[in-house]
């Protein structure tokens, strides 16, 4: 667990720039520069007037609230968050097709817009940017349940945040001390735009500090319940894509560049397996061989490779 999860935009990086997935330099660059160049032309002027459509917020008055501010920021930081997340399992746009949109561009800024615009609908041609319309009312007020028949429809948004807000925070940043991401000019997404205040909003607690700590304050108490990545329990097979963001925070290989990330020391029994998938996101083992074959995705070799492996695992 961890409250400032700003490595998830790292490795959002980390995929954009990853030439097995259709990733390229130049397409990390462009985004980067284009994330500088966003910042530098709103700190600058004050004002969206001047910037691309598809770059335009879609209420007035943002620069007004901080929150407005960092909702904006946030919604164009989580369409590159969603494709990287979930490439290739069926979801649209892909890292290729969104990086080739990206590097059919020269200039970051109209990289940057075109790359949004293939986010938004003719209808709403814009980037969402109200703290209080677009995220707390639209995702998390609803305190209802989903029909139990709603299947791929059920909402679970406002359960998710109540997890994160009280145990493992998992804020997904743009900053931190120290560390680059193509979204660290976003410097208004950190943990109190993006985790206290959205905990205190959802659930009415003006109190709200961060996720419930250990008795000693010395880590976050889920931490210190559940080890962390203190791990001695026998034959269990760590599985992951090695571009899933959430990967960075999981047990990985010793080579891995996320290997305790954070600063939580790995250590397992010698009967723990770490599967790593190469070119992989979220989940990907768990879709059955062959999962996407229909819609023109095969199965690579390190998924084909990863299945043999979890297979014999679990005989």
């Amino acid at each position: 667990a961890e409250f400032d999860f700003f490595q998830y935009g790292q490795v959002v990086g980390e995929a954009l720039k990853d030439h097995i997935v259709g990733g390229s330099d130049q397409c990390l660059t462009l985004v980067q520069n284009g994330t500088i160049a966003l910042a530098n032309y709103i700190n600058s002027n004050n004002s969206f007037s001047g910037l691309p459509q598809s770059l335009q917020p879609c209420t007035s008055n943002v620069l007004d609230s901080t929150l407005d501010l960092s909702t904006y920021y946030s919604s164009i930081f989580g369409n590159f968050q969603g494709v990287v997340q979930y490439n290739l399992e069926g979801s649209s746009p892909t890292v290729a097709q969104l990086c080739e949109t990206i590097t059919n561009q020269t200039e970051p800024l109209a990289a940057l817009a075109a790359a949004t615009a293939l986010f938004e609908d003719n209808i709403s041609a814009c980037v969402q940017s109200s703290f209080q319309d677009d995220y707390i009312d639209a995702y998390l007020s609803n305190t209802s349940f989903s029909a139990p028949d709603c299947n791929l429809d059920c909402s679970s948004d406002r359960q998710w945040i109540y997890q994160s807000c009280n145990s493992f925070g998992f804020f997904q940043t743009t900053t931190s001390a120290g560390v680059q991401t193509p979204f660290s000019a976003f410097d208004i997404v950190n943990v109190t735009t993006a985790g206290i205040a959205v905990c205190a909003a959802a659930f009415g607690d003006n109190t709200y500090s961060g996720p419930h700590r250990a008795g000693d304050d010395s880590s976050l108490a889920s931490n210190e319940k559940f080890g962390a990545r203190y791990f001695l329990t026998a034959n269990v097979t760590f599985v992951n894509g090695n571009l899933d963001p959430w990967h960075s925070l999981s047990i990985v290989n010793a080579s891995d560049p996320f290997y305790e990330a954070g600063g939580a020391q790995q250590v397992t029994s010698p009967s723990v397996d770490i599967v790593e998938i190469n070119g992989t996101a979220h989940c990907r083992d768990m879709y059955a061989p062959n999962a996407f074959q229909a819609i023109g995705i095969n199965d690579t070799t390190p998924v084909i490779w990863a299945h043999a492996r979890i297979s014999e695992n679990i005989k």
